[in-house]
């Protein structure tokens, strides 16, 4: 029988052997909620392929501008991240303090049972894997990236991922 962490080990590399589909990109640098994916129309609940959709563009919107510059992330990530976090943070206007991350591919995303956490594998130029854990929030019509925790204190900047870590510490 399996331990809890060689499950995880196990369902890990199984879904890292699942490649993500192509797509196409959102215009990032604009970072408006009518130029990404996301608006879910008038249903209550996002379809799990609208979240997938959304958290790809984000993706591709990481990888295609990755530099930590807080003037730039404005305009790129503030139609991303969901609004009440940015008002509660004061983040709703000037500079967007935002970590990102540089990788070359997405390998696999998948949509958690709950609806809201998005499971990520993205490969960097040297072949090394990052998983990433997203969760997502419906506010009205649209969905966003819900960071998980406050601007840290000293820089505020703020991580808009739940989890970031290498996939090869799972051992």
């Amino acid at each position: 029988m399996l331990n809890i962490k060689q499950t995880v080990a196990l369902a890990l590399v199984s879904l890292l052997l699942i490649p993500c589909s192509s797509f196409a990109v959102a215009k990032a640098e604009q970072g408006t909620t009518a130029d990404r994916p996301g608006t879910i129309g008038n249903r209550d609940e996002p379809h799990e392929e609208q979240i997938l959709a959304f958290v790809k563009g984000f993706l591709g919107a990481l990888r295609n501008d990755h530099r930590d510059d807080p003037a730039r992330d404005a305009k790129t990530f503030r139609g991303w991240i969901d609004p009440a976090y940015l008002e509660q943070h004061d983040l709703a206007e000037g500079g967007l303090p935002m970590k990102t991350i540089d990788f070359l591919n997405m390998i696999v995303i998948k949509v958690a049972d709950d609806g809201r956490t998005v499971f990520c594998a993205v490969e960097h130029e040297d072949g090394s894997k990052l998983v990433v854990l997203f969760r997502v929030v419906q506010r009205g019509n649209a969905i966003y990236i819900q960071p998980y925790a406050a601007p840290q204190p000293d820089s505020g900047s703020f991580n808009p991922w739940m989890l970031l870590m290498d996939a090869e510490d799972w051992s």
